[in-house]
């Protein structure tokens, strides 16, 4: 999605039609894209509520692999349940809202083919190359906080959150004396709070700036039916996979009354964050080296037909802050490459006080990638050619959400 490596930038279904929100002043889902800007809204309380699906399909191809052979690896799981909730009550200069948002890296893999490193894994145990592995996550957050108009140029927001995340993993593979299994669940919880301001320099034009502070996040590690692979997985380990900080930008201007366009930019500081959780000494990772900061550029047209009916498109580019060198199938499969985003949807009003919102958006690789990493080079030593794998990931998403205003 676009967003850092495991921060979820996709928060409603305005912004998956859209691409930018940061300096959105419209409906209630500004409780997360920028608290500063909720104080602009009319009077009343408001309650937001949206669902995501996800049709998402990652590839890992070997190439020149003399042992494993040429293989294209396949995780195409559908997630249906991305929900996220604001409530959001503005009266006169001042506004108080709470929001429960699917934060992060929320998402199933499964590979029914296992891996290339766990297949050659296999093979250097005496099994027959095979293995299987699957994955879920996700970062969940619930956020309260305020806003307050100081004059008719600035206004402030502020906002406390609690993360709660938790991991599973599970698989083996096939080794000369039956399966080695493996299958653990981290869990984790944090907290944070962040900052958000808004300019109003002139009529229809609107600045926004939002801090997020790190969630620290230390995992601690729970072996499931004694399944740790043979000793390689450490029941009661504990490892830190924070959320890093985050500095949102916006500019909204109404060009007509019937026509906006917004610009954002956000950075996902990815690079001053515990990731030790992904070190791997056995490649030659070390986390605190791999990662540099992810950026990200929305750029949105929305035009109002009458007032029930709005349209929108958007885009947004992402340059993911993770080094092409610290790739490995079995930890972030092509977490380095850069997206692009395309959305489109709308937005209907059927009656006073209700919006429709519904949105389909593709994101996929700027372009594929390939990497040749430790394991590759193990495969060089045995069979004096050099392998790679060819990384590749695709999503298209839809989106609906609902917003009343109650009073």
């Amino acid at each position: 999605m676009a967003g850092g490596i495991f921060y979820n930038s996709n928060q409603s279904a305005e912004y998956f039609r859209t691409f930018a929100r940061n300096a959105a002043t419209d409906n209630a889902d500004i409780v997360y894209y920028n608290m500063a800007g909720t104080v602009k809204m009319e009077d009343g309380l408001y309650v937001n509520a949206s669902n995501q699906f996800f049709l998402q399909k990652a590839t890992v191809e070997t190439q020149n692999n003399l042992l494993l052979g040429e293989k294209t690896y396949t995780s195409d799981n559908p997630v249906f349940f991305c929900p996220n909730l604001y409530v959001l009550y503005k009266q006169s200069n001042w506004s108080i809202f709470t929001g429960l948002e699917t934060i992060g890296a929320t998402a199933i893999r499964e590979w029914k083919d296992g891996l290339p490193t766990l297949d050659l894994l296999s093979l250097q145990s005496g099994g027959s190359g095979n293995s299987y592995l699957k994955g879920s996550s996700y970062y969940f957050a619930w956020r309260v906080g305020g806003a307050y108009q100081m004059n008719d140029l600035f206004s402030v927001a502020v906002a406390g959150r609690v993360v709660t995340s938790q991991q599973a993993v599970e698989g083996y593979i096939d080794t000369a004396y039956g399966k080695a299994e493996f299958d653990y669940t981290d869990k984790a919880l944090g907290y944070s709070g962040e900052v958000g301001f808004d300019l109003f320099p002139m009529k229809n034009l609107v600045l926004s700036l939002t801090y997020e502070m790190a969630t620290p996040l230390k995992f601690e590690r729970n072996i499931n039916d004694g399944k740790d692979m043979g000793g390689q997985f450490k029941d009661g380990e504990k490892k830190n996979l924070d959320l890093p900080q985050a500095l949102r930008f916006g500019v909204s201007y109404n060009v007509t009354e019937a026509f906006r366009v917004e610009f954002n930019f956000d950075t996902y500081f990815e690079k001053y964050v515990n990731f030790n959780r992904l070190d791997d000494p056995v490649a030659g990772i070390d986390a605190d080296d791999a990662y540099e900061n992810t950026y990200a550029q929305g750029l949105a047209f929305e035009y109002k037909f009458n007032e029930m009916f709005l349209a929108s498109i958007g885009f947004n580019l992402t340059q993911i802050g993770q080094k092409k060198s610290s790739t490995v199938d079995i930890s972030i499969p092509g977490g380095h490459a850069d997206y692009w985003s395309v959305g489109i949807g709308g937005q209907v009003t059927p009656i006073k006080d209700l919006k429709i919102n519904m949105a389909v958006e593709y994101t996929g690789f700027q372009k594929t990638y390939s990497n040749s990493d430790f394991y590759d080079k193990q495969v060089y030593s045995l069979t004096g050619t050099m392998p790679s794998k060819k990384y590749n990931k695709e999503y298209i998403n839809m989106a609906i959400g609902v917003e009343y205003k109650f009073m």
